[in-house]
């Protein structure tokens, strides 16, 4: 049975990697800054998701990971996966309905 690591040791084995990662943020964002026209990548949806992110990693917790997973997936459709959504009768993608 192996040993839990201690916050350092898992700290010590990731920070790189972390760096690493906030260099590229970091980076992409200054090239997009540069761009002519980057005034208006700042009403861009996507942009506002990636400082909301930034603003979740700024705050303590252990639900990080969830709540960037949950602000940059889609709502649930029910329906998603049928061949026609607005038809509740056709099952036709239904995984495991094989009749």
């Amino acid at each position: 049975m192996e040993a839990v690591q201690s916050a350092s040791e898992v700290f010590d084995q990731v920070y790189l990697d972390m760096r690493a990662g906030l260099l590229v943020l970091a980076a992409s964002l200054d090239r997009i800054d540069r761009c002519e026209g980057s005034e208006r990548i700042g009403e861009d949806l996507r942009r506002e998701r990636i400082e909301q992110c930034l603003e979740i990693l700024a705050t303590p917790g252990r639900n990080r990971a969830e709540q960037i997973q949950v602000l940059f997936s889609d709502p649930y459709t029910p329906g998603w996966n049928l061949t026609d959504p607005t038809d509740p009768t056709d099952t036709s993608a239904v995984p495991g309905d094989d009749s």
